[in-house]
């Protein structure tokens, strides 16, 4: 973890199991939330958390956390989501820290979550190496995203959602979706030679960046 403090970069060790800071950890994934803190997924089953305003670290555990932490998103309700690779989802109350594990018996079709994605209606967007699940408002269960949108036996390596509301689905192919409305529209089938799509940004106008194996688009 790396820290550019408006001057220079400085590297920050984050606490691991053993109680330790390691400046090279291999971090995967971050997450500020809205009460100022910093969360902080490693690559070794490690969910650390930086609270500025104390200036202090602390660090979870739980026996369920296996594999990285590959994708960190807030709730509506403040909870945490953490993805990991191998350990399925897991939602933690920021104020008490008790951890919930969702997995496959809440409708997960793989523990192995890669990205995820809170939309403006509160939905929670799941994605996994063997497709797409989203969890309603409201509900206790995940469900596969409808119709083709689910992309049954796909690694889903990016989801995001655009001023206008529409999901973009990007997977380790190449495939490249977007839901709008009840409306499936496939942008790339994967043969187009862009490589894995690994990020989406939405810029000023119509404009979307993607982050692709093979450079920017």
């Amino acid at each position: 973890l790396v820290r550019f403090d408006g001057y220079e970069f400085r590297a920050v060790g984050v606490p691991n199991s053993r109680g330790k800071r390691d400046a090279s950890s291999f971090v995967r994934s971050l997450l500020a939330s809205r009460d100022g803190r910093i969360w902080v997924g490693t690559d070794n089953e490690d969910l650390a958390v930086y609270d500025p305003a104390q200036e202090s670290w602390s660090f979870l555990r739980s026996e369920g956390f296996r594999g990285t932490v590959r994708s960190l998103v807030e709730g509506t309700d403040g909870a945490i989501w953490a993805g990991f690779v191998g350990g399925g989802l897991h939602a933690i109350d920021p104020k008490t820290l008790q951890i919930t594990r969702w997995g496959g018996d809440q409708g997960l079709p793989d523990d192995r979550i890669q990205a995820l994605l809170v939309d403006r209606d509160g939905q929670i967007w799941a994605g996994t190496w063997s497709g797409l699940a989203v969890r309603r408002a409201g509900q206790s269960r995940f469900e596969l995203a409808p119709g083709e949108l689910a992309l049954k036996g796909r690694s889903i390596n990016a989801l995001y959602q655009d001023r206008r509301g529409h999901v973009w689905v990007g997977t380790q192919r190449g495939e490249l979706l977007r839901q709008r409305g009840a409306v499936v529209e496939w942008l790339d089938q994967g043969d187009s030679g862009g490589g894995t799509v690994n990020a989406l940004l939405d810029m000023a106008g119509d404009s979307i960046w993607l982050a692709r194996g093979n450079g920017l688009v």
